[in-house]
């Protein structure tokens, strides 16, 4: 269950309006995904961003949904299926209630389906071109029922189905490369500033210290660290602790104070605002769909 807690790896999520969790999948057991079934208000927007590849499938028709650019101009969309790759800002709004299933792979799970990552630049291809998948869309549908019956067959139905989705996504042609802004975290420096984040979790960091694990000046660390990693010192500091912290939750042995504390968040508050932030739902709440 521990491994559940750090999947739906969301860095960051803001919505203008409320997004009502009608189903999660976090008792399934499965081994490297998360399904959410979600209904959105009436009108609303977000933008959002995650440390896995995110699918999120329309179940119904109604209203319209857009794709936001980055000026924030609306473009009509009539895709029934998006992808995002992992650090990938995701903006979207709508003008309509309508209900969704979002899957959540972590990249370590394509290793083992595949024998080897997933190649950034197929996620990309699908991402930029699939509108549409029957495939992937029938997998997702049973997917969520195999979730919402329970599992009855324990985890590995649905680790295969998330599998079959991975070896769609796996299936565009050799020659499709990443884009040219896509970029590797093999970086040594990068490396060592991650040792000192995992190794001080539950303390303050500072940029200033994480420069200096690095071997950096603080400017051309926080650079090197965006372009490495697609996201910020601070949230990608965030995103460890509330990985942590979900993980914690999920082993049930710990108080949400206690939590706080050996996440960095310090106070209970403060690891609420910050989960609700990035989950929609606070510590207690997501602690209660386990149960």
């Amino acid at each position: 269950m521990a491994e559940l807690g750090r999947l739906l790896g969301r860095v960051s999520l803001k919505t203008s309006n409320p997004m009502t969790y009608l189903h999660t999948s976090a008792r399934s057991g499965w081994t490297g995904a998360m399904l959410t079934h979600m209904k959105t208000s009436q009108k609303g927007s977000f933008e959002g961003c995650w440390n896995t590849i995110m699918l999120s499938y329309r179940l119904s028709e109604e209203g319209n949904f857009f794709d936001v650019d980055q000026d924030g101009r609306l473009h009509r969309s009539t895709a029934s299926l998006r992808i995002w790759p992992p650090f990938e800002v995701a903006r979207g709004a709508w003008d309509e209630s309508s209900e969704t299933v979002n899957l959540f792979i972590a990249p370590h799970f394509c290793e083992t389906v595949l024998g080897g990552p997933l190649p950034v630049g197929k996620i990309y291809f699908h991402a930029k071109h699939t509108q549409s998948d029957q495939v992937i869309e029938t997998l997702l549908r049973a997917l969520l029922i195999d979730s919402l019956t329970g599992s009855s067959g324990g985890p590995t139905l649905g680790d295969s189905i998330v599998a079959a989705i991975i070896y769609r996504l796996n299936e565009t042609p050799n020659v499709i490369q990443p884009a040219s802004n896509v970029l590797f975290c093999n970086d040594p420096e990068i490396r060592r500033s991650k040792a000192f984040i995992s190794a001080n979790i539950s303390s303050k960091i500072r940029v200033d210290e994480l420069a200096k694990s690095a071997n950096l000046s603080v400017r051309h660390f926080c650079r090197s660290f965006k372009a490495s990693t697609g996201t910020s010192p601070y949230q990608y500091v965030t995103m460890c602790r509330l990985d942590m912290a979900k993980d914690l939750i999920l082993e049930g042995k710990l108080s949400l104070q206690e939590i706080a504390a050996k996440t960095g968040f310090i106070r209970h508050n403060n690891l609420s605002t910050a989960f609700q932030g990035a989950f929609g739902m606070t510590p207690s709440q997501f602690r209660n769909t386990l149960r």
